[in-house]
């Protein structure tokens, strides 16, 4: 039966792209459409499709990409590549099929396929949560992004629109025979052919459940790589800021020694992440890593500690021209760098006034969190004065009592 069905169309496609013959005329794939025949089709397809997954996903390269990395590659896994190259085979066959109601249940079993891969997948995902930062695990979140952003596309392509709206549209308890469901299917095609107020797209509930797959995987990336760069960071947080002598010149100072061993575990789990990563999911991966580091450094850091002006000037070089440039590098060129450890620049600017500088600024942020409109307006202006953009006034006046005078 399968090599009938290829042949059918086959021919069907030819005669009609080469002989020009007329879509209003009998079609031979017609045969294919009996019920039973249809039923067989649909089963040889599930089929089909669970033997070669089943091959693809047991192959030795099935979690490496057969692609080389270049910059704009998506550092697709080669089971993802080839299952949604099965999935697009089984729609360039029922594509052929005129009825629009038959066209729907074959609809049904691509959803059915990918909802089966997402299990599989998540259930791989969950045995490798304890080492999220490998490249298993980054091949698993770059096929769930790849399926996700490849059905976002289908979804908005005509053919899978007008499936969808039918779908949408479909009463299932008019009918109780196929001829029935043809003649209610048929009847819709005369029904706002613009597709005006469709929303959504046939893929809708597949692509969500993929890009929640995606998110949860990022944020346990996330969490992993916080827990792993605190374990080296001992040192760090007991560097005595506050008894750090003042650098005549600022070009002379170096990374705090105490930060090597943090700074190299940062340096080697980015390393790592970007290497595997797609570079579609770069800027949002790395973006909130750097969120996570900034509120990392704000908190264990910045917060349980005092600094004299000398540890001022050492925290604001260690953050600006070591831990800034180095997850800057892992994000493209149309990424603002601006936007990275933002609370944590602003923190180390602000801890590095004059005393008379601070009290004035300690005194407005006092009045401004009690309500003073002119105070605030004050505080604000001298904020930005110092391009202080990021922090809150209770958070700018928590800082400023960290500073120390001898």
């Amino acid at each position: 039966l399968s090599h009938l069905i290829d042949e059918l169309l086959l021919f069907d496609k030819e005669i009609r792209s080469i002989h020009s013959y007329s879509p209003l005329y009998p079609a031979c794939i017609m045969v294919l459409l009996d019920e039973r025949i249809l039923c067989r089709w649909l089963n040889l397809e599930k089929q089909f499709a669970a033997e070669k997954l089943k091959r693809i996903t047991e192959s030795s390269t099935a979690w490496q990409s057969q692609h080389v990395l270049h910059e704009d590659d998506s550092c697709v896994p080669e089971c993802a590549e080839k299952f949604m190259q099965l999935i697009t085979g089984i729609t360039e066959r029922y594509k052929q099929i005129p009825v629009l109601f038959l066209r729907l249940q074959f609809l049904e079993l691509q959803t059915d396929l990918l909802l089966e891969f997402h299990q599989d997948l998540t259930q791989a995902v969950d045995g490798m949560s304890a080492t999220p930062i490998s490249k298993r695990y980054m091949a698993y979140l770059n096929a769930a992004n790849y399926i996700s952003s490849l059905l976002k596309v289908w979804g908005e392509e005509t053919f899978f629109l007008e499936l969808h709206y039918y779908a949408q549209h479909l009463n299932t308890d008019r009918f109780n025979n196929q001829e029935q469901a043809f003649e209610q299917v048929e009847a819709l095609r005369k029904i706002d052919p613009e597709f005006a107020k469709l929303e959504g797209t046939a893929f809708n509930s597949v692509t969500t459940v993929f890009e929640s797959l995606c998110e949860r995987m990022i944020d346990v990336l996330i969490v992993n790589f916080i827990n792993s760069v605190q374990s080296m960071c001992n040192g760090y947080k007991r560097e005595k800021w506050h008894s750090i002598s003042t650098v005549s010149d600022p070009a002379l100072l170096e990374l705090s020694s105490t930060a090597l061993n943090f700074i190299v575990k940062i340096q080697e789990l980015l390393h790592t992440l970007k290497s595997t990563i797609s570079p579609l999911l770069h800027d949002q991966l790395f973006d909130s890593l750097g969120n996570e580091l900034d509120n990392f450094l704000l908190n264990q850091i910045i917060y349980p500690n005092h600094f004299s002006i000398g540890g001022a000037d050492q925290l604001h070089h260690d953050i600006t021209k070591v831990f800034k440039p180095l997850v800057n590098d892992c994000l493209r060129d149309t990424y603002p760098s601006s936007n990275l450890l933002r609370k944590s620049c602003d923190a180390s600017l602000l801890l590095q006034m004059q005393q008379a500088s601070i009290d004035l600024l300690q005194g407005l942020l006092q009045l401004a969190i009690k309500g003073d409109e002119t105070a605030y307006q004050e505080a604000m202006s001298v904020l930005r004065d110092m391009k202080v953009t990021n922090l809150t006034l209770e958070e700018a006046l928590k800082i400023t009592s960290l500073r120390i005078y001898h």
